[in-house]
C-alpha cells in the first residue's frame, strides 16, 4: 500500500495550476496598471476568486500532510473526522473560486454588451449561477444535524436521504457547465459587429472564449 500514495503528485498538480492561474492574474492586472486604466469590479471579483482558490489549495495541502492521496487503509483512523472538515472547507472554497470566476467574466462581458436584453441575460446568468452553487455549498455544512455529523459520520445525529445532496450537487454543476459555454459564446456576439477582418474577428472571439473555458 505504500506505493499507493498520491499525495505528492495531487500536491504538484494542484500548485503548478494555482501558480499559473496566479501569474496570469498578475499580468492582467499589471497591464491594466500600467496603461493606467482604473480597475473594475470584474478585476476584484476575479482577485477574490483566485484567493478562494489559493485557499482551497492550502487546505488541500495540509489534508495530504493527514493522509489524503493513501489508501484508506494507510490513514490513521484519528485523522479521518479532520479530513472530512478539510474536505467539506476546500469544496466551499473551490465552489466560490468557481462561481466567482464566471462572475467575473460577465462582469467584463457586461462592460462590452450594448443590448438590454443581452445585459439581462448576464445578470441572470450571474444571479442564478451564484443561487445554485451558493447553496450546493450551503447544503454540504446542512444536511445533517448536527453540522460536525457531515464529516464525522460517528457523531450521533440525523442526515438527508443519501441521494439528495450528490443529486443536487449533480444539477448545479450541470447547470453551472451550461452557463460555462454560454458566457464562452456570448463574445462572438459582440466581436462579430465589430469593423475589422474576418480573420482577426475569429482569433479574438476564440482567444476570449478559451480564455474563460
Amino acid at each position: 500500500m505504500d506505493n499507493d500514495d498520491q499525495g505528492q503528485r495531487i500536491l504538484v498538480t494542484i500548485w503548478i495550476l494555482t501558480g499559473l492561474s496566479g501569474l496570469f492574474l498578475l499580468v492582467r492586472l499589471f497591464c491594466k496598471l500600467m496603461t493606467k486604466r482604473l480597475l473594475w469590479w470584474d478585476d476584484h471579483v476575479l482577485a477574490l476568486s483566485w484567493i478562494m482558490l489559493l485557499t482551497s489549495v492550502i487546505l488541500v495541502t495540509i489534508s495530504v500532510s493527514q493522509g489524503l492521496g493513501k489508501h484508506v487503509s494507510a490513514v490513521p483512523v484519528e485523522n479521518l473526522a479532520s479530513m472530512g472538515l478539510i474536505g467539506n472547507l476546500t469544496g466551499t472554497f473551490s465552489i466560490l473560486a468557481a462561481v466567482w470566476s464566471k462572475t467575473s467574466f460577465a462582469l467584463t462581458l457586461l462592460r462590452l454588451m450594448q443590448s438590454r436584453r443581452m445585459k439581462t441575460l448576464l445578470w441572470a446568468i450571474v444571479a442564478s449561477v451564484n443561487v445554485a452553487m451558493g447553496l450546493n455549498a450551503l447544503f454540504m455544512w446542512i444536511r445533517c444535524a448536527p453540522a460536525a455529523k457531515t464529516w464525522n459520520p460517528h457523531v450521533p445525529g440525523t442526515c438527508w436521504a443519501p441521494e439528495v445532496y450528490p443529486r443536487f450537487g449533480m444539477f448545479a454543476a450541470g447547470y453551472s457547465a451550461a452557463m460555462d459555454f454560454v458566457l464562452a459564446l456570448l463574445p462572438w456576439t459582440v466581436i462579430w459587429k465589430l469593423q475589422m477582418k474576418r480573420k482577426e474577428k475569429f482569433g479574438i472571439a476564440i482567444a476570449m472564449s478559451m480564455g474563460f473555458l
